[in-house]
């Protein structure tokens, strides 16, 4: 057990390190090396204890203590950094507050003698049994309140990863998801063993699995790129005419947009898909087209999810869809396989491509591409698609 503890202290420095030094860093690798650091003292306090040090070194010992104490808020920020574009905010420090009270709880500590510091560790805590209870029930309500909150934050992103992305079969949630998991048994474990050898064991050894899945994770929120340069103009339908809804929708009630900002937002969007075709590019986001368009993000969302009655994913895709049958009927695309067109025309996976095209022909594009050869009208002209 001892040698189990000893690494996880080991790799929780070791990956620390890692993370403060690697280049290109973003808010949330900070956040994960503060995990990793953070996780590694409150864990080398208790190998002092468990190692029978903690009478040798005793502000060591109890320097650990309120530590458990961060972990979960930075969970929740971890996560909250990993799926959105936020910087930092000085309200996120209000998740320390728990933390600081308990540290001061003990603080009168480090300013005893050394051997009135050893008593107290010797005694169980005797004349901190208050603060002992405190620090106790503070880390039970962080973790019942801070890993469901992380859990929501990634679940509200999820279901919303479609107003964000026009690909989404590259975006992986399994480490995050997997984090969230393994903070739910830790503090399972907390809750209901009541052996700190047992508790610290399962710390260790979701240090070390965080240790070696942290560092391979897939950077996919990366910062936002500007787009390439304006490509040459095909025709197109205006798919958002059909589907046009009422531009002030209860979800948006308290948007800072009138209707003519709307259907301003709405025409440039439209001529920059004709003219510019930015959905070509397979890793295009909603926050690069709201750079082509000058717009913030949420408005071209509202723009988007109002006037066109869909996703932003939906919109990108269905533009993909006509453009690949465009290009599919001119002679010159006879030579490529339906794949590579798809792929000339943004998706970036065969599956997408298939799901998406049967999704708005409600054909495969084998059958579509037979039936277009044999020159049968039904589901030929693009604007008949997308009624």
């Amino acid at each position: 057990m001892q040698y189990l503890f000893l690494t996880g202290i080991i790799l929780s420095a070791f990956h620390s390190f890692v993370l403060f030094s690697k280049n290109d860093k973003r808010l949330s690798d900070y956040v994960l090396a503060l995990w990793f650091c953070f996780s590694g003292i409150s864990l080398f306090s208790f190998f002092l204890v468990y190692s029978d040090k903690h009478l040798i070194y005793p502000s060591l010992t109890v320097l650990g203590m309120p530590f458990p104490l961060l972990i979960g808020p930075l969970l929740l920020l971890y996560t909250k950094y990993q799926t959105t574009t936020n910087s930092f905010k000085k309200s996120d420090l209000l998740h320390v507050f728990p933390f600081a009270i308990v540290f001061f709880l003990f603080v009168n500590i480090y300013f005893l003698p050394f051997e009135s510091r050893s008593e107290i560790l010797r005694s169980g805590g005797r004349g901190y049994e208050m603060q002992g209870f405190i620090k106790l029930l503070a880390i039970y309500i962080s973790g019942m309140v801070y890993i469901p909150w992380s859990a929501k934050k990634l679940l509200d992103y999820k279901k919303n990863i479609n107003n964000q992305f026009s690909n989404t079969e590259r975006i992986n949630f399994n480490w995050l998801l997997y984090l969230i998991i393994g903070m739910a048994i830790v503090w399972i474990i907390i809750l209901f063993v009541q052996d700190d050898r047992f508790i610290f064991g399962a710390v260790s050894l979701f240090i070390i699995w965080m240790s070696y899945f942290g560092t391979k994770q897939v950077q996919i929120f990366r910062a936002n790129s500007f787009p390439s340069e304006e490509e040459e103009e095909e025709p197109h339908s205006d798919i958002c005419e059909e589907n046009n809804r009422d531009a002030e929708t209860p979800r948006y009630s308290k948007s800072s947009l009138n209707v003519e900002n709307i259907l301003e937002i709405h025409a440039a969007l439209i001529k920059v898909l004709n003219e510019k075709q930015p959905y070509l590019n397979p890793e295009l986001k909603l926050t690069d087209l709201a750079v082509l368009l000058g717009v913030h993000p949420n408005h071209l969302s509202q723009v988007i999810n109002s006037q066109c009655g869909k996703s932003f994913y939906d919109l990108i895709n269905e533009r993909r869809i006509q453009e690949f049958i465009f290009r599919l009927k001119q002679k010159e695309s006879k030579q490529y396989t339906l794949v590579a067109l798809a792929f000339d025309c943004g998706f970036n996976s065969k599956a997408s491509f298939n799901r998406n095209f049967k999704k708005y022909t409600q054909l495969t594009p084998s059958d579509y591409y037979k039936i277009s050869m044999q020159q049968i009208e039904t589901y030929l002209p693009v604007e008949e698609m997308f009624i």
